[in-house]
């Protein structure tokens, strides 16, 4: 994953919820770890969050968004 990529960040909030989506840009990268990658992503409800990029799903490869 780069800075500008399009990213999707699914999570369960809770047991008995549905899965959420959110759609977001890589604005910035950060090492966290020996291994580990950060990216701040800004959302398209607004948010501005960083998330461990093993578990954003990168969409710039996919044909339908």
């Amino acid at each position: 994953m780069k800075v500008g990529d399009l990213v999707k960040y699914r999570c369960i909030p809770h047991p008995y919820a549905e899965e959420e989506s959110n759609v977001g840009i890589i604005i910035e990268l950060s090492v966290t770890g020996k291994t580990t990658l950060s990216a701040k992503v800004h959302f398209t409800n607004g948010e501005v969050a960083w998330h461990d990029t093993e578990i954003l799903d990168s969409m710039n490869n996919e044909k339908e968004i």
